[in-house]
C-alpha cells in the first residue's frame, strides 16, 4: 500500500490506518500531505490495487502530528467520525432532505450534503442495500441497488426517484386464462 500511495503525484507523505465506522465494521482510512485530491488518490489506488484495499476515506492534513521523538503520533490523527463535512448544496425538497438524513444516518455520519458520495464515505453493497430498504420505507417508493450503484449521491437518488414518480405506473398484475 504504501509503494502505491508513494506513485500518487504530489503526495508528499501518506499513512493508512485501521478505524471502525458507527456500525463497528473495521475501514481503512488514508491520512495524507501533498496536492492531489482525495478523489485523485482513490481512482489512482484503485489502478494498482483490488478494490478491498482501497481505503474508504482520505483525510488530507496540513503535517502529520509528531512525538517528541520524531515519530508518527497516531493517538493525535484526527477522529473521521468529527471531519466530516457534507459535499455541495443542501437538499431543496422535502424528499432530497429526507434523502440525506437517511444517508447520513445508514454511514453513520452528522449530516450529508446533495453531493456525498456514498462509497467515498464507506458504503458498500451491505449497506446500499440497507439504504435503499430505509429510503423505500420511508418514501413510499422501490429503489433498486443498482440506482445506487449508478447515482451515488443524495442528488442523483432524489432525481431518480422524481423520474420514477412522473414515469407511468406498472399496470397491476390480473389473473389471465391459459389457453
Amino acid at each position: 500500500m504504501e509503494t502505491a500511495l508513494r506513485a500518487v503525484p504530489g503526495v508528499a507523505e501518506a499513512v493508512v490506518a485501521v478505524d471502525r465506522d458507527h456500525a463497528g465494521q473495521q475501514r481503512l482510512v488514508c491520512y495524507f500531505t501533498g496536492t492531489p485530491t482525495a478523489e485523485e488518490i482513490r481512482t489512482e489506488l484503485g489502478r494498482n490495487l483490488p478494490n478491498y484495499m482501497v481505503p474508504s476515506l482520505f483525510l488530507h492534513l496540513p503535517r502529520f502530528p509528531l512525538t517528541v521523538n520524531g515519530k508518527l503520533d497516531r493517538k493525535a490523527l484526527l477522529d473521521p467520525a468529527t471531519v466530516h463535512r457534507p459535499a455541495g448544496r443542501l437538499p431543496a425538497t422535502p424528499a432530497e432532505k429526507t434523502v440525506c438524513e437517511i444517508f447520513a444516518s445508514v454511514l453513520g455520519l452528522q449530516e450529508a450534503g446533495m453531493d456525498d458520495d456514498f462509497f467515498a464515505h464507506g458504503g458498500h453493497s451491505l449497506l446500499a442495500t440497507r439504504l435503499a430498504g430505509r429510503i423505500g420505507a420511508e418514501l413510499g417508493v422501490r429503489l433498486n441497488i443498482r440506482d445506487l450503484f449508478e447515482t451515488p449521491t443524495p442528488a442523483g437518488i432524489a432525481a431518480r426517484l422524481a423520474e420514477a414518480a412522473t414515469a407511468p405506473a406498472r399496470p397491476a398484475l390480473r389473473p389471465r386464462s391459459r389457453a
